[in-house]
């Protein structure tokens, strides 16, 4: 039996890691995350797993607890803060749409009915963007080199549509209290659609490519198995649980938006011996990017004109609000408590990833240490986002 621990070495503002097995570190000013990996093997099977996460990251709870705003501290501006999403929007976040949802429900702004179009359109081209994200981190773990390139140059074009809008490529901040920054620019749809077509294209490359190739089945078939009801009882939403075959979509079941004005229903996926294993999961991602691109189209053919900011957002909220959006990773929870005054007095987030990591001792155990990759690489896995 073997026990392995990370030995970490930290400076104010610079970390080095050397660990025996695997671990991950996120290097901000005066902010460190830690993830521990202690585990049991003998030989090559890993008996037990435990992960343990470092106090430490960026926290939105403590950002108000010691600033006592949101950017501008009203809650015209409420967003997440740039420094609560630099470790995640890397691995493409869902617009930060959320906290604008509850922060709306609370406030009674009225979002105009463009807006909600203009929102959905945003959120699926970034959806595409961040599978395309882990599709090109988790090639090369299991060899497959070429396809980081692939990934990144594809994701590289939703990078550039969604900055025609927002003006960034990185930290958006297009989703605002009551609508959008600014209206879509003549010549989206047909820019949108060219894009589209790329991606189709090439998707169909991929797919060949992958789906035929020997090395990347033998490390995916069978690997990391979880059934349809542990996955629901562990808390795993999103792609890791529609690919237990698992049809549960926010976007369906607790829709917002102009989703009920969509036709769509949710894509599953299961293992061959049923539940979900890596390959489910990779192709899961991939039959969602063809239904966000359905999506986008459906939504720029039906979206009506008009206005894209309520005429008026209060300015001042008391109670408390609840909301869930279907994200990328999952299921997306905020919570605001207003107190009557000019600025949110709790604000709390829960990220999908932090329950779905949660459980992955329960399906990591039993499996060979080489497959470690592929079983935490197929749940698309942000460290960044799973501590908030």
């Amino acid at each position: 039996m073997e026990s392995l621990t990370p030995e970490f070495v930290a400076a104010e503002e610079d970390v080095a890691c050397r660990t025996g097995f695997q671990s991950a570190l996120y290097s901000l000013p005066h902010r460190i995350v830690l993830v521990s990996h202690d585990l049991e093997q003998e030989g090559h099977l890993l008996l037990d797993y435990l992960l343990r996460f470092g106090a430490g990251f960026i926290d939105g709870q403590e950002i108000l607890d010691r600033r006592r705003r949101v950017e501008c501290g009203a809650w015209k501006e409420l967003r997440n803060h740039e420094e609560l999403s630099l470790c995640v929007e890397v691995c493409n976040r869902d617009m930060r749409k959320d906290s604008p949802d509850a922060a709306e429900d609370l406030l009674g702004a009225e979002v105009p009915p463009r807006a909600e179009y203009i929102r959905l359109i945003a959120v699926e081209l970034q959806r595409i963007a961040s599978h395309l994200m882990w599709l090109g981190a988790y090639l090369p773990d299991l060899g497959l080199i070429t396809g980081f390139l692939y990934g990144m140059r594809d994701r590289e074009m939703f990078l550039n549509l969604l900055e025609i809008p927002s003006g960034g490529r990185l930290l958006y901040n297009y989703v605002k209290i009551g609508g959008v920054k600014r209206d879509l620019p003549p010549g989206f749809e047909a820019k949108a659609e060219r894009v589209m077509q790329t991606l189709e294209r090439r998707l169909k490359e991929y797919e060949n490519l992958y789906d035929n190739s020997k090395i990347f089945r033998m490390r995916n078939d069978g690997v990391g198995v979880y059934s349809a009801s542990d996955a629901i009882n562990w808390g795993i939403t999103g792609p890791n649980l529609r690919s237990a075959g698992v049809p549960f979509d926010l976007r369906q079941a607790d829709s917002y938006d102009a989703y009920p004005e969509l036709d769509f229903e949710p894509v599953t996926n299961t293992a061959a011996g049923g539940g979900s294993d890596c390959f489910s999961r990779y192709r899961q991602r991939v039959d969602e990017m063809h239904q966000s691109m359905d999506l986008v189209r459906q939504a720029l053919a039906k979206m009506p004109e008009g206005r894209v900011m309520a005429d008026s957002v209060p300015l001042r909220a008391s109670g408390e609000a609840f909301r869930r959006t279907e994200d990328s990773r999952g299921e997306a929870l905020m919570y605001l408590v207003g107190d009557g005054s000019d600025r949110p007095y709790r604000w709390k987030i829960r990220r999908p990833m932090f329950t779905t990591v949660s459980a992955a001792p329960h399906f990591l155990k039993g499996n060979k240490m080489a497959d470690v990759p592929s079983i935490m690489g197929s749940l698309d896995l942000c460290i960044g986002e799973t501590d908030k």
